[in-house]
């Protein structure tokens, strides 16, 4: 393999683990017909965590510190248990566009955070980049249609942001801990705390029999999503600099509604068209050195 080829594997899995995510919300939609919220996350959780726990014990490093132990604990409450607790009530009481906007803020948070605990640098042109990518997908999630009234925007935005927060701080954490730490290992440690932290969501798990079509979306999120997605995105981010990877994110909106267009049907209009270009070309931007 030649040397401009290795260099592109990151990008690939980083390229990968967003779709792998973007799918993400067909499959929920379509396991949310017959299960709980709780219930599919804590499936998602217990799946990666069989998956991965016949190999994962031979990938830990020998002595480990307090202080990694105690950074492991920080990045596994980061991503999946508070982001995921944040988002989902964020949802109960802001609009999903507002959300979809304030999503997009995690490469900005991941820039500053890199910069100042891993020393990274983000060039102009990347930043614009990123800013670009911003406006798209504001443009994407306001394009999309109307939304529900929010109950309570300000706490729903509040709660979304805070859920972008951990998500860049997980991001970091996962850079820095990658120079000791399997990508893998980093992955087997959040869906073991995402096992014990959702275990409220186990007793609805196997009470009712699943139709095909929500146990193909359940295996999709478990399989491809838990353990793929975030064992890629793990792996990507421990290859090339935080923010760059980041910005990958982005992309998450737009894959989303492609596969909601062709696989559940739903509406795709030129201003979604026309956003998700523009997030494409705000993340090719960000990757200019």
């Amino acid at each position: 393999m030649t040397e401009r080829h290795s260099a592109l594997l990151p990008f690939m899995a980083v390229v990968f683990a967003v779709v792998f995510w973007a799918g993400s919300f067909t499959a929920t939609r379509i396991a949310l017909t017959e299960l709980s919220p709780s219930t599919i996350v804590w499936i998602r959780m217990a799946s990666g965590f069989i998956l991965l726990l016949p190999f994962c014990f031979r990938l830990f490093p020998k002595n480990i510190t307090q202080r990694e132990i105690f950074l492991l604990g920080i990045m596994a409450l980061f991503q999946p248990c508070l982001y995921f607790l944040l988002e989902a009530n964020a949802l109960r009481f802001t609009t999903a566009s507002q959300a979809g906007v304030i999503s997009s803020t995690v490469p900005m948070f991941v820039a500053v955070l890199s910069a100042v605990f891993l020393g990274e640098k983000t060039g102009r042109t990347a930043m614009f980049g990123l800013a670009v990518s911003v406006l798209g997908v504001a443009w994407l999630t306001f394009g999309s249609g109307a939304d529900d009234k929010a109950s309570n925007p300000a706490l729903g935005n509040i709660m979304e942001l805070g859920a972008m927060v951990c998500a860049a701080g997980y991001m970091v954490l996962t850079r820095s801990l990658s120079a000791r730490f399997n990508p893998w290992v980093l992955t087997f440690i959040q869906v073991g705390a995402g096992l014990i932290f959702f275990s409220g969501g186990a007793a609805d798990a196997f009470s009712t029999e699943w139709s095909p079509k929500v146990t193909a979306a359940v295996i999709y999120l478990g399989v491809f999503v838990t353990v793929g997605a975030f064992g890629l995105y793990n792996w990507g981010i421990s290859k090339i600099p935080a923010t760059r990877a980041a910005v990958f994110i982005n992309l998450v909106p737009v894959f989303a509604v492609f596969m909601g267009w062709g696989i559940l049907g739903e509406s795709l209009g030129v201003s979604q068209l026309a956003g998700s270009a523009v997030i494409a070309a705000g993340v090719f931007l960000a990757q200019k050195k």
